[in-house]
């Protein structure tokens, strides 16, 4: 598959190496995951030390997202005036042109300044924080772990709107080749799940089958209870991801489980309740691995459930297969 490059700068100061590896993690999750299902990759970008430089503007740009972090410097280098600044450039193109489109994130703890060259760095952190809190554009995250999971979320979201755009979204035509998936529909963690286990999954076991779920209704004029209604009775599979027990999705599966087969997703068999054990499940470990493990498994149950009925077994009461990762 051809794959659409997203350019996207990043740019930190030198007391941020960590948070800069992260944001490169991060982004290598999203492609490994997100971008194999829908042909994307994020191409990053960073400055080459030298703030300010023309080829350094040249990048920045192209790109199509900017993401920014700040903590107690501001400069780029110890040498750096500011005037031509990575950041104040960016939020400068962006009030122009609209883009790039710019994360901006904010390190917040506590702070001892020894010199007035830092208290200058500070200041100048905060006066342009200021400037961009104006303009709606800024994040905070107060360490690693939460700097990761923040700019996960919104990175991961940032790119489903850029890739997808003003892309209709219509009810599927031909229910006959549709797979339904019922799963929590929050942030970051469905699209990885949806696009990066679940798709690619499906486009392994039967190519010519398309995945939708609830998030692919509301653009549609009809009844979203209608729809949900037939795809849950109608459709030839429906797979479930019951990790965090959403009360909607055991609705779901209630209605479902009169109708047709079905397949189960979990992160953690253990919380799964006693009905719920009594069915075929998948577990999967949520991360790149984990996912990239699952997909010839999920693959596996996918061509067992659409095979001619009387040739596959799907559901096999009270048994649980915790499937090797």
């Amino acid at each position: 598959m051809n794959k659409t490059s997203i350019p996207i700068f990043v740019s930190s100061t030198a007391d941020l190496r960590t948070e800069r590896e992260i944001v490169i993690g991060v982004v290598e999750e999203i492609n490994h995951t997100v971008g194999d299902a829908l042909g994307f990759h994020l191409t990053m970008y960073a400055s080459n030390g030298r703030d300010g430089t023309a080829s350094t503007f040249d990048l920045m740009e192209q790109a199509d997202l900017f993401v920014g972090i700040l903590g107690s410097r501001f400069e780029i280098t110890a040498t750096d005036s500011g005037s031509n600044n990575e950041f104040q450039y960016a939020l400068n193109q962006w009030s122009k042109t609209n883009k790039p489109h710019l994360l901006l994130y904010f390190k917040e703890t506590p702070e001892l300044f020894r010199t007035s060259e830092e208290i200058e760095q500070k200041r100048k952190v905060l006066e342009f924080k200021s400037r961009a809190k104006q303009l709606g554009l800024i994040k905070s995250f107060s360490d690693t772990a939460n700097f990761s999971s923040v700019l996960r979320e919104d990175l991961t979201n940032t790119v489903m709107q850029h890739i997808k755009g003003s892309k209709e979204i219509s009810y599927p035509d031909n229910l006959k080749e549709t797979v339904f998936v019922g799963m929590s529909l929050a942030g970051a963690e469905f699209h990885r799940i949806f696009e990066g286990l679940i798709v690619r999954a499906l486009r392994q076991a039967a190519p010519n089958y398309k995945a939708v779920s609830a998030r692919d209704l509301y653009a549609t004029s009809e009844s979203l209870t209608s729809q949900l209604t037939t795809l849950l009775t109608e459709t030839p599979l429906v797979i479930f991801d019951v990790s965090d027990l959403n009360p909607n999705v055991m609705i779901e599966i209630g209605i479902r489980s009169r109708h047709a087969p079905f397949i189960l997703l979990t992160r953690n068999i253990e919380s799964l309740p006693f009905f719920l054990k009594t069915y075929h499940c998948l577990v999967y470990e949520p991360t790149v691995t984990g996912i990239n493990n699952a997909i010839p498994e999920l693959a596996d149950l996918i061509r067992k459930t659409l095979a001619p009925k009387g040739k596959a077994v799907v559901k096999e009461d009270y048994q649980v297969h915790e499937l090797a990762m």
